[in-house]
């Protein structure tokens, strides 16, 4: 699932697509930006390259050539989804949050 930044879109912001691949169990490949690149290597769930076509195409060959990783990759790829992202793992920092906004200031 590539994931390659456009005009349309903040280089920061990071695709539901990535999280919906990686919660299915596929590597990651992104564009190594703010974001994206640090969690995926940090995860070590795919590949982080340089942005653009070139840079995606020879991630899509670095995976192809460790073929034996991808289910490894993948499964690291759901656990981090469901460790980091999941509702159980954020519902606590959102019913802070929105308590925060109902109490209002101070």
């Amino acid at each position: 699932m590539p994931s390659v930044p456009t005009a349309q879109y903040s280089n920061t912001a990071v695709a539901t697509k990535l999280f919906e691949g990686m919660a299915m169990g596929l590597a990651a490949l992104v564009s190594d930006l703010p974001g994206r690149g640090e969690f995926i290597r940090t995860e070590r769930c795919g590949l982080a390259v340089e942005p653009g076509v070139q840079g995606h195409l020879e991630g899509v060959r670095r995976l192809l050539a460790r073929r034996a990783d991808l289910p490894g990759m993948g499964a690291r790829a759901r656990a981090a989804v469901a460790r980091r992202y999941s509702w159980e793992a954020v519902e606590r920092d959102l019913v802070d949050f929105y308590g925060a906004l109902c109490s209002g200031p101070g």
